[in-house]
């Protein structure tokens, strides 16, 4: 058990015992060790919430803040909790109020789909009132009728009223939907546009006060991104294959889209090689070409491994692996190493790899799993569960950079930092890499790209040691990688 772990299991014990100051001590340690599990991040906002409801006014601020810290990881719960927590009618202790946040929040609540269905009833039922407010009953009718669906008895009630105020036809229609995936058409057949504020899959980032728009990285169009994978360097069959993946998939919807039989794919990917070999940048690049295309709806990349699927005790393991499903729905989730599932014993790791398998079950379009590690391991994780290799039937290799090319993607750092080299360091440079080369092409594992990383940064700070002691540095200076800075060894002589 981790020791970010045991805080929370801690934090469990005193909020069971409804010391919810004391547990959200620990959920906040445990917060801390792990600043991106959002299970932790919600568990302490949370049980400060609880602490605020209890008269501790206090606990308000930090409840929100650690709740919209949940909320920006896609924690649907926290959602909820934070829609509670503005809206005038529910948390009541909470200021200040805003009716449009609340709604917000419900609204991400159900696009994130929280994983207590008692929350995800409460929050459709919520949207439902809040829409009936403003006497939209159409969607007030929709959204009560999906939480009566979901057993809320509050909801049933609320539905009556609504659903009095329509049409037939429009009940009809209503009534034909079944969960909340089927919100976007009902709305459609109702007339009615989509409410689910701002792009699909963007998490929510705080209340009325927030006022700076969050900077989102540009959408690259699929030319750019084609553009960026065939630029690479090296990985020429990794190029190839993805290359094919991309014109299958835009076929196969093609021929959907025209009513033809599409011949069924499995998206899910293995990836084998050596660290540093591109494997991670190359899942990211799909992610966004797969958006492109329309076979990902959101495009982003989960990365994760075995830590951040696997608890230390019974029934957490299954949570945490939830958690990092419902982040990359809409996305990929990349498990690095995941061999490492894979232990002999009384181990957790295979209640990660039964809840992996549901999910691919459940969630057969608009999710892609790549799991990624050493191809001898890969081939045995593989191995391990009769459900794994016929899901896994697409193995793309990642083979060692020569030389050259490590070489290359030393040169290509520099040009992307604003670095320059003389031809002395260039002619070092090269023949350091293909000595490198030479020396671990024989070995079981090869650092790579990361070899070549750490390699540049160390030629950088040798630079900042050497200009250092100047009292005036021009901008050439600056923008210049000598053969003493790329020197590991025998840093004697300057060059003119």
């Amino acid at each position: 058990m981790t020791k970010a772990e045991e805080y929370n299991k801690i934090g469990m014990e005193y909020f069971s015992k409804r010391e919810y100051r004391k547990a959200s001590e620990y959920f906040i340690k445990a917060s801390r060790l792990q600043e991106k599990s959002s299970l932790y991040l919600y568990n302490a906002g949370n049980a400060l919430c609880r602490d605020a409801l209890e008269g501790r006014k206090e606990s308000c601020a930090p409840a929100r803040a650690y709740l919209e810290k949940a909320a920006g990881l896609f924690n649907a719960d926290a959602c909820y909790i934070l829609g509670n927590t503005y809206n005038p009618a529910v948390y009541k202790v909470f200021e200040p109020k805003d009716m449009k946040t609340a709604l917000d929040y419900y609204l991400k609540t159900v696009e994130y789909r929280a994983q207590s269905s008692r929350n995800l009833a409460s929050a459709l039922n919520n949207l439902g009132c809040i829409y009936g407010g403003e006497n939209d009953f159409k969607r007030a009718a929709l959204y009560t009728w999906l939480a009566w669906k979901k057993n809320s008895s509050a909801a049933r009630e609320n539905y009556k009223t609504y659903s009095s105020l329509l049409e037939p036809g429009q009940i009809r229609i209503i009534e034909s939907a079944v969960d909340a995936g089927d919100i976007p058409m009902t709305l459609k057949n109702l007339g009615a546009g989509p409410d689910l504020p701002g792009q699909a899959g963007q998490p929510v980032t705080g209340g009325p006060s927030s006022q700076t728009p969050v900077k989102e990285e540009p959408r690259k169009s699929l030319e750019e991104l084609m553009d960026e994978l065939n630029s690479l360097v090296g990985l020429e069959n990794v190029k190839k294959e993805v290359n094919s993946l991309v014109n299958l998939m835009r076929v196969s919807r093609m021929r959907k889209e025209r009513g033809m039989k599409a011949t069924p794919v499995s998206l899910h990917l293995v990836f084998t090689g050596n660290p540093g070999t591109g494997k991670t940048t190359v899942a990211r690049l799909l992610a966004g070409l797969y958006r492109e295309i329309g076979v990902l709806s959101r495009g982003q990349l989960v990365e994760v491994d075995r830590s951040g699927l696997v608890a230390g005790y019974i029934g957490q393991t299954a949570i945490k692996t939830q958690e990092k499903v419902r982040e990359a729905l809409g996305g990929i989730l990349f498990i690095d190493e995941a061999y490492t599932l894979v232990k002999e014993g009384n181990d957790f790791g295979q209640e990660a790899i039964d809840t992996i398998l549901k999910a691919m079950e459940d969630n057969r379009e608009d999710f892609l799993i790549i799991v990624a590690g050493y191809p001898e391991q890969m081939d045995q994780f593989l191995d391990s569960n009769p459900g794994l290799r016929s899901r896994f039937n697409k193995i793309i290799e990642f083979e060692d950079y020569d030389g050259e090319e490590l070489t290359d993607i030393f040169r290509l750092l520099c040009k992307n930092s604003g670095y320059t080299l003389t031809a002395a360091t260039r002619k070092y440079v090269s023949e350091y890499f293909e000595d490198y080369y030479q020396k671990t092409r024989d070995q079981e594992t090869s650092d790579n790209g990361r070899a070549v990383r750490n390699f540049f940064e160390k030629a950088v700070v040798n630079q900042a040691n050497r200009l250092a002691s100047k009292k005036t540095i021009s901008d050439k200076e600056l923008m210049v990688l000598k053969l003493q800075d790329v020197r590991m060894e025998e840093p004697d002589q300057d060059e003119e």
